[in-house]
């Protein structure tokens, strides 16, 4: 196995502890805008530590503005999203974005879809309806759906995933991961202290104090992922990324939290696996 995949592991096991965090943030807290801001401030302030902001050409600040946006406004999307149109609809939209990063790389960096990368892409699809659980399908909204947020969530969720891609591809040689990744955060930052002032709500200790645990492995899991896209084709690292999130998370939830498993769900965890397999070969 090539040791570039060395980077799409630590990236996953990094976006797996930050959506365990988000697991816990929204368990114990009412709201977790002041998480994901201290969560960036945080980002922000380690990533500086390692950027190189002499070298920092005017795509990178642009590009970096703009998916500083993406990250937030995806957040609050999402939020909205699952009061809407309920988790499953939601969760499968987020999933299955990543045609946007992987068609994208096919389209613009002339990148090749081989025989395995399809046969493992239409695996990863069935998977990932097996992995839902029968509440996530079941949930049904009372109100009028809002199908119009699932496009967009999808399409935010892709454009995002596909901002690491083309920092890799455009970056100037002065230019890190870190250099990116600041502009990034310290815009989504100051986008969610807008929204947080706008709340004028009291700040818990317990909620800074999370915020910083989130923000060490949202920084590094981007970090690990650009890394990868500098050794590895964006269609084996955006697949493997994204049912890899799935496979751990789940089995972090059934062994951590001790979420039940229906049979399907195993079911789905195997051809994953059968699929991480695939691509690596």
């Amino acid at each position: 196995m090539n040791s570039a995949y060395l980077f799409v592991i630590i990236s996953v096991l990094c976006s797996v502890s930050v959506a365990h965090v988000l697991r816990y943030a929204k368990k114990h807290f009412t709201s977790v805008i002041v998480v994901i801001t201290v969560n960036y401030a945080i980002a922000a302030l380690v990533a500086l530590f390692q950027a190189n902001l002499e070298g920092l050409s005017v795509f990178t600040l642009v590009s970096g503005c703009i998916t500083g946006i993406l990250f937030i406004a995806n957040f609050y999307i999402y939020a909205e999203s699952v009061k809407e149109n309920g988790i499953g609809a939601s969760v499968a939209a987020m999933r299955t974005s990543l045609i946007i990063p992987v068609g994208s790389s096919v389209l613009f960096f002339n990148e090749s879809l081989e025989v395995q990368e399809i046969l493992a892409g239409i695996i990863i699809v069935v998977s990932m309806y097996q992995l839902q659980s029968k509440t996530q399908e079941s949930t049904t909204i009372q109100q009028k759906n809002r199908t119009w947020l699932l496009l967009i969530l999808f399409v935010l969720s892709g454009l995002a995933d596909f901002s690491a891609k083309l920092f890799q591809e455009n970056k100037s040689g002065l230019e890190n991961p870190y250099t990116f990744m600041f502009i990034v955060f310290t815009v989504s930052f100051i986008t969610g202290m807008v929204f947080l002032l706008k709340e004028k709500r009291k700040i818990q200790q317990r909620e800074i104090l999370t915020g910083i645990a989130l923000g060490i492995p949202n920084l590094f899991s981007s970090i690990f992922l650009i890394q990868a896209l500098a050794n590895l084709p964006a269609v084996i690292v955006y697949p493997f990324a994204n049912i890899a999130v799935i496979v751990f998370g789940t089995l972090l939830g059934y062994f951590y939290w001790k979420d039940k498993l229906q049979q399907k769900q195993w079911f789905g965890i195997g051809l994953a696996v059968s699929a991480l397999i695939i691509l690596i070969r």
